[in-house]
């Protein structure tokens, strides 16, 4: 069973993990498909997929969660 969580980062935790050094660089309207199973430790774990805006890469996420939920290798995680 696979699982999509949003979520609400007010104070830019999960930004700031994800590599966020100041207001130019906020992690925002991201996508990421992580390998199940993967937790997270002092920073997200490299993903299977990334890329945003989400509305410019929704085709890629569904292919990267197809391959993912079959535990196909994903192309290499790269924003777009």
């Amino acid at each position: 069973m696979a699982g999509a969580s949003q979520f609400w980062d007010k104070e830019r935790l999960i930004s700031q993990s994800m590599g966020e050094h100041d207001r130019g660089s906020v992690v925002w309207d991201y996508i990421a498909v992580y390998p199940a199973g993967r937790a997270w430790d002092q920073r997200p774990p490299q993903p299977l997929y990334s890329g945003g805006p989400v509305i410019h890469v929704i085709d890629e996420t569904r292919t990267a969660l197809a391959q993912a939920l079959q535990g196909d290798q994903v192309h290499p995680a790269g924003s777009k």
